[in-house]
């Protein structure tokens, strides 16, 4: 029946994992050998549940007939985890972390990577009271906000160039720019990226406003602006008005004074 086969399977993957497991985990091949004896001899102390054909009340009588009660809490708080099991653990957070400073120290960063492996530490920190899985979790916490420290300094350094100066900024500055906002975002710090968007928004409306484009009037400083305002736009296309506008009003300045010059000729003179 499929009480019976659910049973046949469940005996099979005890012996899959015993032949699998490691050696000296002799806490682990204990209770895998009392669970596939429990099985075999059908003992009340291994048992599939089967919606339908499991006994419930039977059940339940036997669990509070044979529960004892966990004498050391900290069993309880690592989810009884054995000490060679904890070892391993303690391996397996040890190369996350070095895989974690990795992915960071690469070009360009992995930071999805990085937020996976944090996501999954803080799991880990909130259901098993393990020094090393807290100290671990410490650790990336510290990582990613010092990552977050030096792209929130790279990108005002890059804005502070693309502003109003005599600062050199070109499109590779730009695109710097917006694939570090898109890593902070990835890594949770988006209103630290919303604010440093709004820089940048800021800088973009500073750039078109100093602009002079009278008639005689435009010079260096207008070109270097009207370049940074390209570049801005460029890998803002959310900015791409302002440039647009500029455009526009260069070219507005340009045929009045071609006017002018068609006037000159005419008449001698400029009004």
């Amino acid at each position: 029946d499929d009480l019976a086969s659910s049973r046949k399977a469940l005996l099979e993957e005890i012996l899959r994992l015993r032949a699998g497991s490691v050696s000296g985990d002799y806490d682990l091949l204990k209770l895998l050998d009392f669970l596939k004896v429990s099985l075999e001899r059908n003992f009340p102390f291994a048992d599939v549940l089967h919606p339908l054909e499991s006994d419930f009340p039977l059940l339940r009588k036997k669990i509070e007939r044979n529960l004892t009660q966990i004498k050391s809490p900290t069993m309880t708080e690592s989810c009884g985890l054995t000490s060679s099991s904890r070892n391993r653990l303690t391996g397996e957070i040890t190369t996350i972390m070095l895989r974690s400073r990795q992915h960071l120290q690469s070009d360009p960063p992995n930071v999805q990577f990085v937020r996976d492996n944090h996501e999954l530490l803080l799991y880990l920190s909130s259901e098993i009271n393990f020094s090393e899985v807290r100290k671990a979790t410490d650790e990336s916490t510290a990582l990613i906000d010092r990552f977050v420290r030096d792209s929130k300094r790279s990108i005002e350094d890059e804005i502070s160039k693309g502003g109003v100066n005599d600062e050199m900024f070109a499109a590779v500055n730009a695109k710097h720019v917006r694939e570090v906002l898109g890593r902070l975002d990835i890594l949770g710090a988006k209103k630290l990226s919303e604010h440093l968007f709004k820089r940048i928004g800021d800088t973009v409306s500073t750039c078109h406003g100093n602009l002079e484009f009278d008639t005689g009037t435009m010079g260096h400083s207008d070109i270097r602006a009207l370049n940074k305002l390209s570049c801005w736009c460029n890998a803002f296309p959310e900015f791409a008005d302002q440039y647009t506008a500029a455009i526009e009003e260069l070219k507005s300045a340009i045929a009045k004074t071609i006017e002018s010059i068609n006037q000159f000729n005419s008449n001698g003179e400029v009004d």
